[in-house]
């Protein structure tokens, strides 16, 4: 399992072999400020401090939030065991909590693969370890050949 504590962006990010420093990669990650913790054998782990802009009209963190940091932490988990990246074909999200302020972490951990598909777990809590969220999430992987992308 790998870990890290000080994070700076690196889009060029290959979970196999990260950088010492960085922060999840992709603009939108840098964008919420979502941090990874720990990623691979077929698990992550991602942070998030929760902050004003985070919150929906009632307080609480907003849906997508929590939306956003299972399909990043599922498929970072799904990434860990493949040659190339993956996109998320399902993702299915159950809230069962709110949380208004502090970190949040978002966990994935894969529960069945096949050579191209990885159906994967998530779970979203506070820094108490109360479940705010679950999810389940199907992760295809993207084959490249000669420089070419195929399939989704």
């Amino acid at each position: 399992m790998l870990k890290r504590s000080d994070r700076t962006l690196n889009p060029t990010w290959n979970p196999a072999d990260p950088p010492p420093g960085y922060l999840a990669p992709g603009p939108f990650w840098h964008h919420i400020g979502c941090r990874i913790v720990e990623a691979g054998d077929g698990e992550a782990k991602l942070s998030l401090e929760a902050d004003s802009y985070h919150m929906n009209t009632l307080g609480m963190l907003h849906g997508g939030v929590h939306a956003t940091l299972l399909d990043n932490a599922m498929g970072l988990a799904a990434r860990s065991i493949f040659k190339h990246s993956v996109v998320t074909t399902h993702l299915n999200i159950v809230f069962v909590n709110n949380v208004s302020h502090g970190t949040v972490y978002a966990f994935g951990k894969i529960v069945h693969r096949t050579k191209r598909t990885a159906t994967v777990e998530g779970r979203v809590t506070d820094e108490n370890g109360m479940l705010i969220a679950m999810a389940t999430g199907s992760f295809l992987q993207k084959n490249v050949s000669e420089g070419k992308e195929e399939g989704i």
